[in-house]
């Protein structure tokens, strides 16, 4: 498996790291690379200086382990991507299947170090956006009162949060992969910076109305790949959910420890999470794939559509024939 090593900081001097390492072309705001180890393409914009949205695609030609440093002394941003195709935050020595049709979403400082592992042949799409610690720092009084000190110094104390795909922001993905290149650039970025508004504050509303509120940090950043590994676990089966005292033991945490980072970095526990992913996943295929409700509930892990029909309705305050006729336009 090759690896490629980069400094964590801004999206467009990551953009120089990567043609600095494979080639590749950048111009008019757009990085392209086009040959048989890697097609890429990012396209960039940066809104304001500490303000950037990026649009990524990559496919390799072979395994890609990519690691990232994190930066405490110098670029300091906070970091949101949000998988399109394929979920980039995986554990780097999960073999499992991609079971959803649309990856998760992240935020994170990035003083922490991660990783992703990209298989050959799939498809990466995401879309990420960073700001830079000035431009939070202006609005600190905000971001203290919800989430802390989110740049603090200490070891241990950095700050991450992940969440699955709801199906408005997997539609606001959709749309800005669907952007034309035809269009002016002013045009694309007027609506690539729209929606990218409109996902964070999907994501940040999704956070604030966590029932587990973030009172403290405490996550290590080496605690981050054995939760992705605990994360991936969980969703290798759709219909089988381990038990806290399975996991820990797995995972070689203890109970408390397990319970309480999982809660801090997904926002619920272990069966909450299980149950909610596969709901998130049943809502995007009701209302982007012409398919009959059984079968929807069948492929999510629901033994019985009454069942899958019950949870579904106490989520969303609507039944999945609701959703597909409202996205669809017919009923199934």
């Amino acid at each position: 498996m090759k690896v490629f090593n980069f400094k964590e900081g801004s999206m467009k001097g990551l953009i120089t790291q990567l043609q600095e390492r494979v080639g590749g072309v950048y111009h008019k705001q757009k990085y392209t690379n086009n040959n048989e180890a890697l097609k890429v393409k990012i396209k960039y914009f940066q809104l304001h200086e500490g303000i950037e949205v990026s649009v990524n695609s990559y496919v390799f030609s072979e395994d890609v382990n990519i690691q990232f440093q994190g930066d405490v002394d110098n670029q300091r941003y906070i970091c949101f991507r949000f998988a399109y195709t394929e979920d980039i935050v995986k554990s780097k020595i999960s073999e499992l299947p991609n079971i959803s049709p649309s990856g998760g979403m992240i935020v994170y400082d990035t003083s922490v170090s991660t990783e992703i592992n990209i298989k050959k042949g799939l498809h990466y799409q995401w879309v990420g956006v960073r700001i830079k610690k000035d431009i939070i720092d202006n609005e600190e009084h905000l971001f203290k009162e919800f989430f802390g000190d989110i740049f603090s110094n200490e070891k241990g104390q950095e700050w991450l949060i992940y969440d699955t795909i709801p199906l408005e922001i997997h539609i606001l993905l959709k749309d800005i992969f669907n952007i034309k290149e035809s269009k002016p650039l002013i045009v694309q970025n007027s609506l690539l910076v729209g929606k990218a508004s409109e996902m964070l504050s999907i994501f940040y509303d999704r956070i604030l109305s966590r029932k587990h509120k973030i009172t403290s940090k405490n996550l290590h950043s080496e605690d981050f790949e054995q939760l992705m590994k605990v994360k991936d676990f969980i969703l290798s089966s759709l219909d089988y959910v381990p038990s806290l005292d399975e996991l820990a033991e797995l995972y070689g945490y203890s109970i408390s420890k397990l319970r309480r980072d999982f809660q801090q970095v997904f926002g619920t526990s272990v069966i909450k999470f299980h149950l909610n992913y596969r709901l998130e996943k049943a809502k995007i295929l009701l209302a982007t794939e012409s398919n009959n409700i059984q079968n929807i509930s069948r492929a999510c892990g629901f033994k019985s559509s009454s069942k899958f029909s019950f949870y579904f309705k106490k989520k969303y305050n609507m039944t999945p024939k609701e959703v597909a006729k409202r996205y669809q336009g017919n009923l199934l």
